[in-house]
């Protein structure tokens, strides 16, 4: 693996070295605590910006969520993403401030303030803090993972009445989690104003959730419940905020819980606390959630036991759409994930001699969207295929990196 490259050729060590030598606290010059690194469009008068000032430094902690971060820092379109590896992005610890609370992303304690630290790093990269609201959560799993992102709409799909459908859906979700993937989901706001907007049921519109545990849970006490075959498909989500969480069946003090063993309960790691985490059944979160998007998390590593994919990298330096091409229609998906900045479409070519001469068959295409990365999959047959991608807009241009995942 390459090591990270300097953003903006800012080295920490040099820069650390330099002000140990002036005995003076880094101030950032790329980045400056003004109105320019906060916003590209609004204002907000009164912002000051402060050192966090704490006794006791407190590390990150060992059971640290990364969705904590990453739904609250989901990227603008327009971040700056390294194709060829890691960047190393050097900030100061100069935070933004309002009546003397961290207006952006914060812990639930006053010594914790690495979320705040990685969000600053991230609407530096993305140019300025604004360009992180509204975001899309699928890139941002994408540029802090380097895996593969794949967006769900669950409106689309009759989850809700087609069971075998809905519980294909869970088997590939729990497939995921289970191998280290990152899941987060949300429920569409059709407005402005019913961003963050409060439903009955206590979960929050155009508001990213992490799923932090997706399980089969065992129904029944005793004995009884090792020899009833009787699981609750059942997924585990967490708001960000530490606060406000599901208040239906299976909510911390419902009296679904009775149905389940305190040992089961208790290997569910089920708390009844404020937290911001709640278990619903994956039927009711089919029901309420509208998206939700997973992140594999490719490992590559010849060393590892747990190896899942093997990975192959084709650069591009021309990417232009053409007329000729029909913007193609949904198709079916389900093994051949690819992550770029393009719409892929796989065509089946009956052409033996490796020169292509007619488009025999259209087999597949993601669905067409002005979105940075585009992810598809499907089935494919043994064959030779050609991968077509195009932009958005006509005689657009640009760099793209193509990656292809299958299972065998």
């Amino acid at each position: 693996c390459c090591p990270p490259r300097p953003y903006e050729n800012q080295r920490y060590t040099s820069l650390k070295k330099e002000c140990l030598r002036r005995k003076q606290l880094f101030e950032d010059p790329l980045f400056p605590a003004n109105d320019d690194s906060l916003f590209y469009k609004s204002r907000i008068q009164g912002i000051q910006w402060k050192r966090p000032k704490v006794s006791v430094p407190v590390p990150l902690p060992h059971n640290t969520r990364l969705h904590d971060l990453l739904v609250s820092c989901s990227a603008a379109a327009s971040t700056h993403r390294a194709f060829d590896g890691w960047l190393d992005v050097v900030i100061d610890d100069r935070l933004p401030t309002l009546h003397n609370q961290l207006i952006y992303c914060h812990s639930n304690s006053r010594n914790e303030f690495w979320c705040a630290l990685v969000e600053k790093a991230y609407a530096k990269l993305s140019g300025c803090y604004e360009a992180l609201d509204g975001g899309n959560t699928a890139d941002a799993l994408v540029d802090f993972t380097g895996g593969v992102s794949e967006p769900i709409d669950l409106t689309e799909g009759d989850y809700i009445t087609d069971e075998a459908k809905r519980n294909l859906l869970f088997e590939r979700v729990l497939k995921v989690h289970n191998r280290g993937g990152l899941i987060s989901c949300s429920i569409k706001a059709t407005s402005a104003a019913d961003m963050e907007a409060r439903l009955a049921c206590g979960l929050v519109k155009g508001h990213a959730y992490a799923v932090t545990d997706v399980r089969k849970v065992r129904l029944g006490h005793g004995l009884l419940s090792f020899f009833k075959s009787e699981k609750l498909d059942m997924i585990r989500m967490r708001n960000p905020w530490g606060e406000r969480e599901w208040n239906g069946p299976w909510s911390d003090t419902s009296e679904e819980w009775q149905k389940v063993s305190k040992s089961e309960r208790e290997k569910m790691g089920m708390t009844v606390e404020d937290d911001g985490e709640f278990w619903m059944t994956f039927e009711d979160f089919c029901k309420y959630f509208t998206d939700i998007i997973k992140c594999r998390l490719i490992n590559t590593s010849y060393l590892s036991i747990h190896k899942t994919w093997e990975e192959a990298v084709l650069r591009g330096d021309l990417l232009e759409s053409s007329h000729m091409l029909p913007r193609p229609s949904f198709g079916h998906r389900d093994v051949f994930p690819a992550d770029c900045p393009t719409v892929i479409s796989a065509q089946v070519e009956l052409n033996r001699n490796y020169r292509m001469h007619t488009l025999q068959q259209k087999v597949a295409s993601s669905i067409y969207i002005n979105s940075r990365s585009v992810f598809l999959r499907t089935d494919l047959k043994e064959g030779r295929y050609v991968i077509i991608p195009t932009t958005f807009d006509p005689g657009h241009e640009g760099e793209f990196l193509l990656r292809v995942f299958t299972d065998v």
